[in-house]
């Protein structure tokens, strides 16, 4: 919640389409309290909030794989401009002493 609170946010701030933007409030405002309702719902039947904790568990691997895969993919990104930048110098030198 906290970082999709925190995406929002940005989302907001990054963009000046106004009407675009209160959709994004209405749907984050409706899955919130969907999730509100689920959550007390659970508690009235059971006594205790489990399909809510794993939920949410399920949510933070989810954000922590897209982490990992967003980390993975600024690695790959520095690498092939690495290897870009290796290869233009090796194609200047053959030019050169061509």
């Amino acid at each position: 919640m906290k970082n999709s609170t925190r995406h929002l946010g940005r989302q907001l701030q990054e963009s000046p389409d106004v009407g675009g933007n209160q959709k994004l409030i209405k749907l984050h405002k409706t899955e919130l309290a969907t999730m509100a309702e689920d959550l007390m719902n659970e508690m009235q039947e059971n006594q205790t909030f489990s399909t809510f904790k794993n939920s949410i568990d399920q949510g933070l691997e989810s954000q922590e794989q897209f982490e990992r895969l967003r980390t993975n993919e600024k690695e790959l990104n520095n690498e092939i401009k690495t290897i870009n930048d290796s290869l233009k110098r090796k194609q200047d030198e053959f030019a050169k002493e061509a």
